[in-house]
């Protein structure tokens, strides 16, 4: 069960990676389904996410959050 969820959630990092990737040079400035968002502004609240979210589970697992 555990594995699958883990695959689910590789699945879904990778198709999030595909789809900034084929943002182009101009799209970055363009809106997104998220009223007053950019396209910039959405990459910016996931990788800021992400990396709270990583936070969270080193400290819940009394890891440095450096990764070491």
């Amino acid at each position: 069960m555990m594995e699958q969820r883990l695959s689910r959630l590789q699945q879904a990092g990778d198709w999030y990676l595909q789809a900034v990737d084929a943002i182009p040079a101009g799209g970055w400035t363009g809106g997104t389904l998220c009223e007053g968002w950019t396209a910039a502004h959405v990459v910016a609240h996931v990788a800021t996410g992400d990396q709270l979210f990583r936070a969270l589970v080193f400290d819940a697992l009394g890891k440095d959050r450096g990764g070491d």
